[in-house]
């Protein structure tokens, strides 16, 4: 592979970012961020027969007009309002792969530690029921809700009404939901698997836990639950981080690897 920089980089945020660290948030993290993303997919083109140099990945784009943080005036503050509860919430399909039980054996784990909060999963799928009996055993009573398909602007008021978006999927193609989560403010914990680990930083834009880990998804949500500063600054961060990735940006990317297919020179 070439070590030069690519030139279809995703573009860079509209305004510098202060992630308090180094996981992401320079130019040098950056780009071995995406070098990895590329060699993973080469890697899986090579064994299809496609020649690697002939792979380059574009980020999808999320749309900001609509994806954005609520008004100040409109948000919950955890500090003055007494009858806040934080939400934790689940956006997507309901199949098994998505391995939405996690979650649940992790609130009941919260539970146990006495810890106020609720959780929303929204989505319709073949594996609700199982998912709904399971809440039943683990003795979750009003604790979960499940509101089955939703539309877009009753799902825009969960992102921005929720305290953490929770991912637990074995594998994803990249992690849209976490992203327009992300633009809405609202910091996502998500599980160490292929697109999750493409579209998440841990400690930049959320919290990560390791695929299948139940107990460390519960201590990260604990973090976040019961650490408001943590979770106002990884919010904040969520927000420059999805914005780094446009759809205007994807576009250009797309017309330049196209220009050059047709030119009969490489892709990047």
């Amino acid at each position: 592979m070439n070590p030069d920089p690519p030139s279809a980089l995703p573009p860079k945020p509209q305004a510098p970012v202060d992630y308090d660290c180094c996981g992401g948030g320079c130019a040098d993290c950056e780009l071995r961020i995406y070098l990895r993303e590329l060699q993973r997919w080469q890697k899986q083109a090579r064994q299809l027969g496609i020649p690697a140099e002939r792979v380059t990945v574009i980020p999808p784009g999320t749309d900001f007009d609509r994806f954005q943080p609520a008004d100040g005036d409109t948000i919950r503050n955890p500090r003055t309002d007494s009858s806040y509860v934080p939400v934790i919430l689940h956006v997507g399909r309901l199949k098994k792969y998505k391995s939405t039980d996690h979650l649940l054996r992790a609130a009941r784990i919260l539970k146990d530690r006495g810890r106020s909060f609720r959780v929303v999963i929204i989505g319709a799928g073949d594996d609700l029921e199982r998912l709904k009996q399971l809440s039943f055993r683990l003795r979750l009573g009003d604790t979960v809700e499940f509101t089955g398909f939703v539309s877009e602007d009753e799902k825009l008021a969960w992102y921005r009404r929720s305290a953490v978006l929770v991912e637990n999927s074995v594998k994803e193609g990249w992690g849209l939901i976490v992203m327009e989560a992300n633009a809405c403010g609202t910091p996502a914990i998500v599980a160490r698997s292929p697109g999750l680990v493409d579209s998440s930083r841990d400690g930049v834009n959320g919290l990560m836990y390791d695929y299948g880990d139940v107990s460390g998804l519960a201590e990260q949500l604990d973090r976040l639950l019961t650490d408001e500063p943590l979770r106002a600054r990884l919010g904040q961060q969520a927000i420059g981080w999805a914005r780094q990735w446009t759809w205007d940006g994807a576009a250009d990317s797309m017309e330049q690897i196209i220009t050059g297919a047709v030119a009969g020179r490489s892709s990047p």
